[in-house]
């Protein structure tokens, strides 16, 4: 019998801080190295929407280009592109938060929560508290304009600390 992988959207800035090896405070790194630790073995499905984080992941170096497109080739990830379904439900979340506030979603956010929900996956793993003015995404968890979504930092293992 098979049993179902963990599904995991990563937000283009988790996705970022591993490429590029970003320092973060309070152990995030650690939640993110655990997350591709665990990808790499075969225990995590990332599902990445294709379109969007082309746009966003900043490769500054041919080593971050490299480990981007080598991760890309992997099992384990999935790389749909936005279609009308993501794009639709997009437009809905946008309207939703315009309409009820607290803020407003941007496009990509937008883009990058529709396809989370409409791919099922178990979490949504984000740093993005909306520290540059948008709406934090943390703070949605559970209830994404009244669809569930988990959305967390990436949770690492303690044993990490040990090491």
């Amino acid at each position: 019998m098979r049993t179902k992988k963990y599904k995991v959207y990563p937000d283009s800035c988790v996705l970022i801080s591993w490429i590029t090896g970003e320092k973060r405070l309070n152990h995030e790194m650690d939640g993110v190295l655990d997350c591709f630790d665990k990808v790499l073995k075969g225990e995590i499905l990332l599902v990445i929407l294709r379109n969007t984080m082309f746009e966003e992941v900043e490769l500054r170096t041919l080593e971050s280009a490299d480990k981007f497109r080598k991760l890309m080739m992997r099992k384990g990830i999935e790389l749909p592109s936005v279609d009308l379904r993501v794009e639709r439900l997009a437009a809905e979340l946008r309207k939703y938060y315009s309409d009820n506030g607290p803020k407003e979603l941007t496009e990509k956010d937008s883009l990058h929560l529709a396809a989370a929900i409409h791919y099922k996956v178990d979490a949504f793993y984000t740093f993005d508290e909306g520290k540059k003015g948008g709406i934090s995404l943390l703070s949605l968890s559970g209830n994404v304009a009244g669809y569930h979504l988990l959305i967390c930092r990436p949770p690492f293992n303690q044993t990490r600390l040990n090491l």
